[in-house]
């Protein structure tokens, strides 16, 4: 081969190599391109589940492997899933795993929306409303969605509802009677009570008592040494744990064995504090 041949040669070499080289930069900026646009996704998503408090989920139809967003693992009160569709029935409130396979089931059969609401244990015993939506994707074979914790919606939903139907009571019960047992039902607390302020505000009737599902006769009692004391002109007053220690002499709160109180403040129309409600608890 002559050193022209040669030359020829290496010319070609080093052209292939230059064309080489450029289609890899070109596969090289396409994934660069792909990863940053995958990180903007990634962030955004993120940061509107911060924002609307909104996670989402996506499951593969065929290994049931379950992904989940970083909000869906602050709704549960934990740092890691179950990335199993197996391990999920462990965080639903009893008898409504059976349910949420079904929907699953009939949502890859039908092609349709999954649309469920359900009651999720949280750590700590704490019971939280929660709602899906998700759609199958057969192509691609997996089912997505979006979850959210719809706790307070559902309580001003519920909360809606009673005003409107307290106007129908009739002869049934006081207002005040009805309201004492819808906020021990959606609150989850086992005591709750609805006083009149008397006596300078240094003493309260009650006008609703209700405990444990009963409601109790109306007294007047002082609020010297008890929470209820603690509450009158202020909007909240929240002691989460202990308030039976933190109120020794308040017999009613140790007859109850009484651990955590909210009160709040009910005032007249021209700010002048003239009432209490308060809900007590057996739990944290």
């Amino acid at each position: 081969m002559s050193e022209s041949d040669l030359t020829k040669e290496l010319n070609e070499l080093k052209e292939k190599y230059n064309l080489l080289l450029e289609e890899n930069e070109k596969i090289v900026a396409v994934h660069r391109k792909e990863l940053m646009e995958h990180r903007k996704d990634s962030t955004l998503l993120r940061e509107l589940g911060g924002f609307t408090k909104i996670g989402a989920w996506e499951l593969d139809t065929k290994t049931r492997e379950v992904y989940w967003t970083d909000e869906v693992k602050i709704i549960h009160d934990v740092e890691k899933l179950c990335t199993n569709t197996r391990g999920i029935p462990s965080i639903l409130h009893p008898g409504f795993s059976c349910k949420l396979q079904a929907a699953l089931d009939n949502s890859e059969k039908t092609e349709r929306f999954l649309i469920l609401k359900w009651k999720l244990l949280a750590p700590k015993g704490i019971t939280k409303q929660v709602r899906t939506i998700g759609r199958i994707d057969n192509e691609v074979g997996i089912i997505y969605g979006t979850f959210q914790d719809i706790t307070e919606l559902k309580l001003i939903h519920d909360t809606q509802l009673f005003l409107i139907n307290s106007n129908y009571l009739g002869d049934r019960e006081t207002f005040f009677k009805s309201l004492a047992r819808f906020l021990s039902k959606n609150l989850n607390m086992e005591f709750v009570c609805i006083d009149r302020l008397t006596g300078g505000n240094l003493s309260a009737e009650t006008l609703a008592m209700y405990y444990q599902g009963k409601f109790d006769d109306n007294i007047e009692y002082t609020l010297k040494e008890t929470p209820c004391g603690q509450v009158v002109g202020k909007n909240i007053c929240y002691f989460p744990k202990n308030v039976r220690s933190l109120f020794p002499y308040d017999q009613a709160l140790q007859d109850m064995n009484a651990e955590s109180y909210v009160g709040t403040t009910l005032w007249s129309s021209e700010g002048n504090p003239i009432g209490l409600i308060a809900v007590i608890g057996k739990n944290l």
